[in-house]
């Protein structure tokens, strides 16, 4: 499909217009329309969250990580927070929570999960994404659309 002069595959175009859907419905019922890191992490002990689906989301992010030849920390550094993302008060926190998440050392790990979320979601809604580069993360907006389905409220 060309969108403004990029050729971008059907099928990511597909997902992530799946996914803003998905996430817009995350937000309206899961953060009240306050979707925000803060509240995200209260959240997150309130939802169930499919381990098969946060299992599938690890594997993509270890297939972008592969592929990138980044550790854990520089995924997380440069591919979520790139150089011109803006950097709240609870970036530290943030980072710690999402490397537990793809390493699976804490128990819980809704938190980091849907925070790497909501960094994916701010980097393509603020223009922080490449376009041409879309197509080589199907499987991740794929592996995020599939935790995003799978949330149910305790």
């Amino acid at each position: 499909m060309r969108i403004k002069g990029y050729a971008i595959n059907n099928d990511v175009v597909s997902e992530i217009g799946k996914f803003a859907i998905l996430w817009n419905c995350f937000e309206r019922t899961i953060c009240n329309n306050h979707c925000k890191p803060k509240v995200i992490s209260e959240k997150a002990k309130s939802i169930c969250i499919d381990q098969n689906k946060k299992d599938d989301l690890i594997r993509a992010i270890n297939d972008r990580k592969y592929l990138l030849n980044w550790n854990v920390s520089e995924y997380i550094e440069n591919g979520l927070y790139p150089d011109n993302a803006i950097i709240n008060q609870s970036f530290d926190k943030d980072c710690k929570s999402i490397n537990n998440f793809i390493n699976q050392t804490d128990e819980n790990t809704n938190e980091g999960c849907l925070l790497f979320i909501y960094r994916i979601r701010n980097n393509l809604m603020h223009g922080l994404k490449i376009p041409r580069d879309l197509n080589g993360q199907y499987e991740l907006f794929k592996a995020v659309n599939g935790v995003l389905e799978s949330i149910e409220t305790i």
